[in-house]
């Protein structure tokens, strides 16, 4: 992800979100490569399971997710794409593809 210097709101990553979460099978890890690391304190990783937290629910609370589907999508306006940095910056951006098998 990438923020222009007018950007002045919060990025995509700085609200709790999930990554991955439109496959059919999730990853079973993530990696995450800092550019510039805050000070101690001042912006934290947190990792959790929604299986788990799903299957610590009470049942009357699971009972009300059982016909539920959602629909997960990008295109709110907190969301830049590489496109888009491409239509904004007129050239085409480096950007780093890992496939692990």
């Amino acid at each position: 992800m990438q923020r222009k210097s007018t950007d002045k709101g919060p990025s995509f990553g700085e609200q709790f979100h999930t990554d991955s979460i439109y496959t059919k099978k999730p990853p079973r890890f993530t990696m995450l490569l800092s550019k510039l690391v805050p000070k101690k304190g001042k912006a934290n990783t947190e990792f959790c399971s929604q299986y788990l937290a799903f299957k610590e629910l009470p049942s009357p609370i699971k009972r009300k997710f059982k016909n539920i589907k959602g629909k997960y999508s990008s295109e709110g306006p907190i969301s830049v794409t590489t496109k888009e940095r491409v239509k904004e910056k007129g050239k085409k951006l480096k950007s780093l593809n890992l496939h692990i098998k």
